[in-house]
């Protein structure tokens, strides 16, 4: 239809019923105000022929006018513009060729001013008693360039639009009398640059043009499905912009949806799935606008799944489902996924309205007939053959050579996996509605089909569901993939056993058709095996996505290849899973509660280094990124309003610290299957890591999840402080407590620690240090909510206190050299005596201005106190010694006391031999009659050391040394003794020995 020449819109929908369903459109930007409007429509049917219009206006005074179709309306036969000239369709439905003859062509008939003087008024019929509108956004018309354009010839162009779109052509040519432009379009190729518009599916799409003198501008009204295109005979030198392709498409938000990664192929792999549901939706849930244009349970199922992920309106999903309500197809399983479809656009949206008002014709959706009350199973006693196209019978996969062998019998445990599924779906449906009987009664069924399907069809040993049970309830050895993959989809899997099956399936690979491998991705997911789903869908081989783009296709098939169905179509959105399987599966994002009140992000990366998605919902936009890097995944989510999410931290080991870093603050987290877990993440944009620091907050590979950019909440970049520490060398008496606090002023102090020697204490008390003697190091360590830390460490001299009321009395210093060697050595005791006064807990002592010792002794005043210090291994000289006595109140000096040392060294040891003949055999004996002893002595002989031993030191008894010398020739030998001690060393007077 169009208005003063303008489109506005295309109908009508399919009734769900027996209603007649009319389509609404705002023309009010279209109506020219004080002059005349025209509206024209082009009909087509092939039975009752009746078309019914109203134009409602609204005045700005609120009064209401209305203008519909009556006799006064002028209608042409199309057939002189139209001529017969065949269908595109196939066996299943028929639509005309648009063999255009553009001299008929009435153009500008929609617009004012033209004139219908030759038409024939319209025919007055019963008007539509039962119209319903349709709660559904209007297809649009959009006009879409080819991306490659090839003048294979003069005039005869191939055309390539990149994607697969539903429509037709725009031109605006010249063209001459009787000139013909012959209009191929297809959705793959026959030979390089040659379309095939002879399908394998029976449609061909060929039109015909006749061309009238001058400029005209013609366009196709029907539905073709096609990315290529051929036109021959047209004009020769035209560009892309000549060619534009007229798309009906239902609307969508081309922004709404986006998603990027690391890997090219699963980019493709996302942007084909998500073109093919944004082009190939039109105005209800169909298997393929190309061969059948029929709805059916799973397609619809699928389909309303990628909707779910790429787009915010579930009108046309919900709509299509009530459409297959009245009426089912003939598979055992697809009637269940009614049940599934009802509850998750729900579970999407939060709306319970079409659940109240279907609810019982989805409750005998359930299988309920088919639940065997002594095992708990499913059983089917007929369809379970693998018999195709019959009223339930069991389709498991389809094509029917894409089952990998499924042995079909009466107990098959992929019927009783999608059962189960309905029925845990059901129960949640009648909570919903309050139907708690209801609910409690279907969470029984399902529970006990799962215990018994767990019991009867795993194989633990393979970690995988036989095909099913055969009628005396015997086991079936035979596990096609299907089994294991519907199985752990539809919920009979554990944790446990989803793990095992993820194995299964990785390793028999895509064993299966497009329909499944919805579900083997879901399976992989559920199994934590994201490496496997990835490969899968970054597949180049026979059976995966990419096989279909590098085989050229616009949209998803319904086969992995042409080899595998031949009469395939590339135009199912059922088939383009990716676009729910990568959101969900690889990201995790999981409404929790119905109408993503809550919803869950649990990114599985695998192989991918990073990726970002973006997808709307009725709340608002979901954005979630992760990167891997550096050891570790960091995550990204954008939150929208009046929402809540749980986010999911990857790569958490148990044993670590339960934190996770929400923009940068330290949040508590809830460590689950190598996941830490954050609740209550609130609206906005959030990025969370296992490490804390600025770089996740400004990481361009997480922000392409905000459509806003990053957090924006101030970061904290400072770290604690620490105060209350003393000084490193700060003398504190053993009675007074240590007070130390640490604070942040940006994200709080998230964990304060100290140490006292290594020991732990609690930092938040005052420290004791009671008991404690001599240096202490003490160290505080503080942890923001930041991550941000600060540690100090200080070292501090502890000594006891007794409380004294003053400093304490004068120590007077003495010492015991030469007491009872008669030497002034180099060892010796300084003491010091304080008699009266308050005693100290500390006393140190200096030699030459220097400290050499501190002291603890004990105060207990008023007792005299004595502190003796050993002084080892002094040199010959003058020392002067100095003390001072510390307790709290004060410190007090002592007098000096000076030590002369003047035998510091060994005493002079005299050297004999006993070399009385001669002969060159003799002792050489040392004596060190009194002195210093040595601890160690050299014996020279001709200035060669030819002896050296250890002595004992025992000040002042002598010492002797014994060297026995043998075997010297003739001649004079000279000896030296030297004796060594710490501090020097003493040498003899030279003895010659003389040998003849």
């Amino acid at each position: 239809m169009w208005l003063n020449g303008e489109f506005v819109g295309l109908g009508p929908t399919q009734p769900i019923a027996r209603e007649t369903r009319y389509d609404g459109f705002d023309v009010t930007g279209l109506l020219r105000r004080g002059t005349t409007n025209s509206l024209g429509a082009l009909a087509y049917t092939t039975t009752d022929k009746r078309f019914q219009s109203h134009l409602v206006v609204e005045y700005s005074d609120g009064s209401r006018e209305t203008f519909g179709t009556t006799t006064d309306w002028k209608t042409l036969n199309g057939s002189r513009v139209f001529p017969a000239a065949g269908s595109i369709g196939t066996q299943y439905f028929t639509a005309p060729k648009e063999n255009i003859n553009a001299a008929s062509y009435p153009t500008g008939f929609s617009e004012p001013g033209f004139d219908d003087s030759r038409w024939t008024r319209a025919e007055a019929k019963n008007v539509f008693s039962d119209l319903e509108a349709t709660p559904t956004a209007k297809v649009t018309q959009q006009l879409q360039l080819p991306e490659r354009i090839v003048e294979k010839s003069p005039g005869n162009y191939f055309l390539d639009y990149g994607r697969t779109w539903i429509g037709g052509l725009s031109l605006d040519l010249e063209g001459v009398n009787g000139q013909i432009l012959d209009l191929r379009f297809g959705e793959v190729l026959s030979a390089p640059e040659t379309v095939r518009f002879a399908m394998n599916t029976g449609n061909t799409y060929q039109d015909k043009w006749t061309l009238r003198d001058g400029r005209q501008q013609l366009e196709t009204w029907g539905m073709r499905v096609f990315r290529y295109a051929e036109v021959q005979g047209a004009p020769t030198g035209l560009t892309a912009n000549d060619f534009p392709a007229l798309a009906q498409v239902y609307p969508f938000d081309p922004e709404g949806a986006a998603f990027s990664s690391s890997d090219d192929n699963l980019v493709k792999v996302w942007e084909l799935s998500r073109h093919t549901v944004d082009a190939t939706n039109h105005n209800l849930y169909v298997d393929s606008w190309t061969r059948e244009r029929d709805a059916y349970e799973a397609d619809s199922y699928l389909q309303m799944m990628a909707n779910f992920y790429v787009s915010d309106d579930p009108t046309l999903g919900n709509y299509s489902l009530e459409y297959l309500l009245t009426g089912r197809t003939w598979p055992t399983e697809w009637p269940m996924y009614t049940i599934l479809a009802f509850h998750d656009s729900y579970t999407q949206t939060g709306d319970t309205t079409a659940l109240a008002r279907n609810y019982n014709s989805l409750k005998a959706k359930l299988p309920t007939r088919w639940v065997e009350p002594s095992t708990g199973l499913i059983r089917k006693n007929s369809g379970s053959n693998g018999a195709n196209s019959c009223t339930d019978c069991d389709i498991v996969d389809w094509p029917g050579s894409e089952r990998d062998g499924y042995v079909f019998r009466p107990y098959n445990t992929v019927i009783n996996a999608i059962g189960h599924q309905s029925y845990v779906d059901m129960a949640a449906i009648a909570t919903a509605l309050g139907k708690n009987d209801d609910a409690a009664e279907f969470t029984a069924i399902a529970q006990r089909l799962r215990s018994a399907a767990n019991e009867r069809l795993f194989d633990t040993t393979k970690g995988a569901w036989r095909d099913g049970l055969n009628a005396d309830g015997s086991s079936i050895d035979h596990f096609a993939i299907q089994a294991t993959v519907f199985a752990t989809a539809f919920g009979l899997a554990d944790e446990q056993r989803a793990a095992q099956a993820a194995s299964y399936i990785e390793s028999r690979g895509m064993a299966c058709s497009v329909y499944c491998a919805a579900f083997v991705l879901e399976a992989l997911y559920d199994g934590d095996r994201a490496d496997v789903a990835h490969a899968m869908l970054t597949s180049t081989g026979l059976r995966s996505w990419m096989n279909m783009i590098n085989k050229g296709a616009g949209a998803t098939a319904e086969a992995w290849d042409s080899t595998l169905k031949g009469n395939l179509t590339y135009s199912h959105p059922w088939a383009a899973s990716p676009a729910y399987n990568i959101p969900q599966g690889m990201f995790g994002i999981r409404p929790t509660v119905p109408g993503y009140a809550a919803f869950d992000v649990r990114p599985q990366p695998a192989a991918v280094e990073w990726a970002s998605v973006r997808l709307p919902t009725l709340k608002g936009s979901i954005g979630v990124a992760h990167h891997t890097h550096d050891g570790r995944t960091d995550i990204a989510v954008h939150v929208p309003g009046n929402t809540v999410a749980r986010a999911f931290v990857p790569g958490a080991a148990e044993d670590r610290e339960p934190i996770v870093y929400l923009d940068g603050r330290a949040t508590p987290a809830t460590w689950e299957r190598g996941y830490l877990r954050v609740d209550d993440v609130p609206a906005g944009c959030h990025v969370l890591s296992l490490e804390p620091g600025t770089g996740p907050r400004t990481d361009e590979r997480l922000l392409d999840a905000c459509p806003d950019g990053g957090p924006t909440s101030p970061m904290d970049e400072t770290a604690p402080i620490i105060t209350g520490l003393p000084d490193t060398g700060s003398l504190i008496p053993d009675n007074q407590p240590l007070k130390i606090l640490a604070t942040d002023d940006g994200y709080g102090v998230r964990s304060f620690t100290a140490t006292v020697d290594d020991q732990v204490v609690d930092a938040t008390q005052s420290i004791d240090l009671k008991g404690r003697r001599g240096d202490v190091v003490i160290t505080a360590r503080a942890v923001d909510n930041a991550g941000l830390s600060t540690e100090v460490t200080t070292t501090v001299t502890v000594f006891p206190e007794e409380g004294s009321k003053s400093a304490p009395g004068v120590g007077v210093l003495s010492t015991d050299q030469g007491h009872t060697t008669g030497l002034r050595g180099g060892t010796y005791s300084v003491v010091m005596d304080m008699w009266w006064g308050s005693n100290g807990g500390m006393f140190r002592l200096y030699e030459n201005g220097k400290l050499i010792a501190t002291d603890y002794p004990s105060p207990e005043t008023p007792k005299a106190q004595k502190v003796s210090v050993l002084v080892e291994g002094k040199a010959n000289g003058t020392y002067t010694y100095t003390g001072e006595l510390i307790n709290a109140r004060g410190s007090t000096a002592t007098k000096s006391l000076v030590v002369q040392v003047t035998n510091a060294a060994p005493g002079k040891a005299v050297l004999s031999n006993d070399n009385w003949d001669g002969d060159g055999a003799y002792t050489v004996t040392g004596d060190m009659w009194w002195g210093t002893n040595a601890t160690s002595y050299r014996l020279l002989e001709n200035d060669v050391l030819i002896d050296e031993k250890s002595l004992t030191s025992a000040t002042p008894a002598a010492q002797k040394t014994t060297t026995f010398v043998t075997g010297r020739a003739a001649g004079s030998y000279r000896y030296t003794l030297i004796l060594v001690n710490a501090v020097g060393e003493t040498s003899s007077e030279t003895m010659v020995v003389k040998v003849k």
